[in-house]
């Protein structure tokens, strides 16, 4: 099969191809060198951002039995509607932060103008897969228990992550089914969900942005040494035999990803559970494409496409 890459995507990374190569080098299997390599490139991807004008940040502490997990709030002052999403940030589960996706989430807020509260959860290996999801349970009970304080509406909270954290997304998702938490929408942004890494094409593999080695380094970390069967759909969501229940869908990939196939399949098996889903197959463009190329069209059209969605989960008026 022959695959292209989107002209706009292939000319920015032609462009930015000096500072990719300038990356921290990384041994598969070391998720601390992944970390390091990828928060580089998260570095790099900001500088493509502009900061966003109209927007409160507060930075709060949400308590855990054993710990205070940090949170950002951003409110925009022409806020659309009470409800709120919930993000989890991308890295794979061992990279990124709250501060390193400040710009990208800036963005989401500023075109939906929807309130966004970005969470600083455990990384892995410090923190497992399953203490991650249950990370996410626990903000996800603070925000109902304190709904009226923070003016929100507590049927109306969304969950919304990229890449790593759309797959700690999903795991929360079907994690909140058993707690009986409610929620208005997932946004899943080409979400990591399957810990059996799909095999490539020699033709595809040239064309990624991540590769095998770096997804398998992250679900190692993720995975730990034993994870009890009936866990695993809580740290890798695709071994979930059945996603009935989950709330409506919202998924996105481009065509050149790895977790292309892994998507499509969350797609149909959402649409076979008579979950309403929404999913957009982006030609010619890989894993991060719009943080590469924010400029471009079909980065342009994905984050427009997402905005809309959290509007109407949220409860646009």
């Amino acid at each position: 099969m022959s695959y292209k890459i989107d002209n706009q995507l292939a000319e920015q990374i032609t462009r930015l191809q000096p500072a990719l190569a300038s990356l921290p080098d990384f041994t598969p299997g070391n998720p601390l060198e992944w970390r390091n390599r990828a928060n580089a490139l998260y570095r790099l991807i900001n500088q493509q951002f502009p900061e966003y004008e109209g927007i409160r940040t507060q930075d709060i502490h949400l308590p855990l039995p054993d710990k205070q997990l940090m949170a950002r709030r951003y409110s925009p002052e022409n806020r659309l509607t009470r409800g709120i999403v919930l993000y989890i940030h991308g890295g794979g589960g061992v990279a990124g932060s709250v501060s390193l996706y400040d710009k990208i989430v800036g963005n989401y807020v500023s075109q939906s103008r929807v309130e966004f509260l970005s969470l600083e959860y455990g990384l892995s290996p410090e923190t497992s897969g399953l203490a991650q999801t249950e990370q996410v349970i626990a903000a996800l009970h603070w925000l109902r228990e304190n709904s009226a304080q923070l003016d929100i509406d507590p049927s109306r909270i969304v969950l919304m992550g990229d890449s790593g954290g759309g797959g700690i997304v999903a795991s929360a998702a079907l994690l909140a089914l058993t707690h009986s938490i409610t929620l208005a929408g997932l946004v899943m942004v080409y979400p990591m969900l399957n810990h059996q890494v799909a095999e490539i094409t020699p033709e595809l593999a040239s064309l990624l942005s991540i590769s095998t080695d770096e997804i398998e380094t992250a679900w190692r970390a993720r995975l730990g040494n034993d994870v009890d069967k009936t866990a695993l759909p809580f740290v890798s969501p695709s071994a979930a035999t059945s996603l009935a229940g989950l709330p409506p869908t919202f998924i996105d990939v481009g065509e050149l990803d790895l977790f292309c196939q892994a998507c499509f399949d969350w797609a149909s098996r959402s649409v076979a559970a008579g979950i309403p889903t929404e999913f957009h197959l982006y030609s010619g463009v890989n894993h991060g494409f719009e943080l590469l190329a924010p400029l471009s069209e079909k980065a342009r059209m994905a984050f427009e496409l997402r905005s809309q969605a959290i509007q109407r989960m949220a409860g646009q008026a």
